[in-house]
């Protein structure tokens, strides 16, 4: 038996493995174009879906929101006011009962 294999059997081999590599490529490379052309066709969908007025409406709630934050963090501030003053009233305490008692 001859193990060698002749070298027009081995140029046909590379010839054949180069165009399997090949296709493999081109079917990862359709796959890809038809996903993409799904994913745009998807947000085109969608975007014809919104009401034009949703650009406008998005401003005004991240303008609330950012009013929403401001107002949270003034409370929070008044909180801890409260508390301080909630510590003097009660460090006073035993002063006006010892003056009235």
């Amino acid at each position: 038996m001859d193990y060698w294999l002749p070298v027009c059997e081995i140029s046909m081999l590379t010839q054949c493995n180069f165009s399997i590599n090949h296709l493999i490529y081109a079917v990862r490379r359709h796959t890809y174009l038809a996903r993409c052309e799904e994913l745009h066709e998807f947000i085109r969908e969608k975007a014809t879906q919104l009401p034009d007025d949703v650009g406008a409406d998005f401003k005004i709630i991240c303008q609330q929101v950012s009013q929403q934050n401001a107002f949270e963090q003034d409370f929070q501030a008044t909180e801890l006011q409260v508390q301080m003053i909630n510590q003097t009233a009660e460090q006073l305490l035993p002063f006006l009962h010892r003056k009235h008692g």
